[in-house]
């Protein structure tokens, strides 16, 4: 239980020194600089393969039905001032069936995102085994914000941040250098 402590705490640690915002330990990146846009289009040509190797397949269920158990109050009568009677109890409730919702799952979901990553592993890409922290607002300079801005896609290094589904695709990793304002 301590080690768990220490280790939540440690991680806790090393992110929140970067950013409050969750960092992205899936960036790909290939050894020689390319454009953003060719990492785009070969996103979607790889996506379009993962489509049309493995089709949706959508299959539906229905959760588990239950009904609740009706229960009516008992009856209570009392007599009380001038001989009147009066009478409470006797509702009834439950009987609601809940429950039964349509479900409905694609299975080749998990195969098709493996066929994507494959095929942009012999498309040349590195995939990160560790965690970039987002790029906060202040860092980032203005020309990125430019639709037709078209960065080159880097290796990240030490002290890199990353913007995420930059201009309608994909990330990009800010350098340290190109950093308005760096990580500490």
């Amino acid at each position: 239980m301590l080690r768990a402590l220490i280790f939540g705490t440690i991680c806790i640690g090393l992110f929140t020194g970067c950013t409050s915002k969750e960092p992205n330990s899936f960036y790909m990146y290939k050894d020689a600089p390319i454009k953003h846009s060719q990492k785009r289009k070969d996103m979607i040509n790889c996506e379009l393969l993962g489509a049309k190797e493995v089709p949706i397949s959508n299959q539906s269920s229905t959760t588990p039905t239950f009904t609740i158990p009706k229960y009516t109050s008992p009856v209570y009568c009392t007599t009380g001032y001038l001989g009147m009677t009066t009478c409470t109890g006797g509702q009834t409730t439950g009987g609601q069936t809940v429950g039964g919702n349509l479900i409905t799952t694609d299975i080749n979901k998990d195969l098709r995102n493996r066929v994507y990553t494959e095929c942009l592993r012999n498309k040349g890409y590195i995939f990160t085994t560790f965690p970039i922290p987002q790029c906060r607002n202040q860092q980032i300079p203005g020309s990125y914000y430019d639709k037709n801005y078209d960065p080159i896609i880097f290796e990240p290094i030490q002290g890199s941040s990353v913007i995420n589904n930059h201009n309608g695709g994909g990330s990009v990793v800010l350098l340290p250098k190109e950093q308005l304002s760096p990580n500490n």
